[in-house]
C-alpha cells in the first residue's frame, strides 16, 4: 500500500539498477583495500576456501564503486526487484605476465590467467540466497554475465629485434607477446540467468551469492605459480629498451557477481519514511 503525505498517496518510484560485488586476488592492495574481506593475495588463499561470498563482506568504501556498489553488508540499499543474476570471471588480458629477481624476470607465466577464465568456470557452482531461502543455484557457467570482453587472439611475432640475441636465439628482453580476452558466452545481456519471477527483496532483507569452488580447482590453484612468489598472480614487466631496465605492476584476476533489476526509492523532491 502506498503512504500517505497530506491525506495523499505517495509511491515510491521504480529505476534501473544494478547491483555487483567484486572477489579480487592480487600480489598488492591499496588503501582500505587491505582491510576487506574476502580479497586474497594469492591463488592458494583463495582455494584454501570451498566456498565464497558475495554482497555480504564488501562495500563502496573499502573497496570502491569499481569493485561493488553496495553501500551496506548486512541488509539491502533499498527495496529491489531482481530480473536476472550473472557472474564473470577475469583475468589479465596480457598473458605473459613475470616475476622479477634482482631486476631480472626470473619467471613467466603464459596459462593461469587463461586458465582462470576458461576452466574455472566449469568447475564452480553459484547459489543466490534471499533472506534464508536459496533462490538460484547451478553450474557457473549456466550464469552468464552478458557483458565483458567480446574476441580473442593471441600475437607470436618475433622480429629482427626479437631474433637479436646472441647465437641466433631469441633475446629474453623481447619475448612474444601473447594477449587473449574470453568471455561466459555472447556478451549480450540476453543471455543473461533470468528469474521465472522477479525476486522482490524487502529494503531491510539481505542477500548473499555463494560460489562454491570443486576439490579439483582448489588444488590445481594451489600449484599454480612458483616457489619465488608463493603461488601469488604474477605481474605486468615493463621494459625500458634504452637501459634496459624492467618494471613491474600487479595484476589482478577477478570474479564479479551481479544483479539486474529495479531499485525502489522515494520521488523526487518528496520526503516520506
Amino acid at each position: 500500500m502506498p503512504q500517505e503525505i497530506a491525506g495523499k498517496p505517495v509511491f515510491n518510484v521504480a529505476e534501473a539498477w544494478p547491483i555487483f560485488d567484486t572477489l579480487c586476488i592480487c600480489s598488492t592492495f591499496y588503501g582500505s583495500e587491505d582491510i576487506s574481506q574476502g580479497w586474497f593475495t594469492s591463488f592458494a588463499n583463495f582455494a584454501d576456501k570451498e566456498t565464497h561470498s558475495f554482497f555480504m563482506q564488501r562495500t563502496i568504501g573499502t573497496v570502491g564503486l569499481q569493485y561493488t556498489n553496495k553501500s551496506t553488508v548486512d541488509r539491502m540499499d533499498f527495496a529491489y526487484k531482481a530480473f536476472s543474476i550473472g557472474v564473470r570471471f577475469f583475468a589479465p588480458g596480457v598473458r605473459t605476465l613475470g616475476a622479477l629477481v634482482d631486476g631480472a624476470i626470473h619467471y613467466r607465466d603464459n596459462y593461469s590467467a587463461h586458465w582462470w577464465e576458461t576452466e574455472l568456470p566449469s568447475h564452480c557452482a553459484l547459489q543466490f540466497k534471499v533472506q534464508e531461502d536459496i533462490v538460484a543455484e547451478g553450474p557457473a557457467m549456466l550464469f552468464s554475465p552478458g557483458y565483458g570482453m567480446s574476441g580473442s587472439g593471441a600475437s607470436f611475432e618475433h622480429d629482427a629485434i626479437e631474433q637479436a640475441g646472441p647465437n641466433g636465439a631469441l633475446n629474453a628482453l623481447y619475448p612474444p607477446v601473447m594477449n587473449w580476452s574470453m568471455t561466459q558466452g555472447v556478451p549480450s545481456l540476453s543471455n543473461r540467468f533470468a528469474f521465472e519471477t522477479p525476486i522482490e527483496i524487502p529494503r531491510t532483507g539481505t542477500i548473499e551469492a555463494i560460489l562454491h569452488v570443486s576439490e579439483y580447482a582448489r588444488e590445481v590453484l594451489s600449484d599454480i605459480g612458483s616457489t619465488i612468489v608463493a603461488a601469488a598472480p604474477l605481474n605486468y614487466i615493463f621494459v625500458d629498451d634504452a637501459t634496459p631496465k624492467y618494471s613491474y605492476y600487479p595484476a589482478r584476476y577477478g570474479i564479479q557477481v551481479s544483479l539486474l533489476g529495479y531499485r525502489y526509492v522515494q520521488q523526487r523532491a518528496q520526503y516520506h519514511a
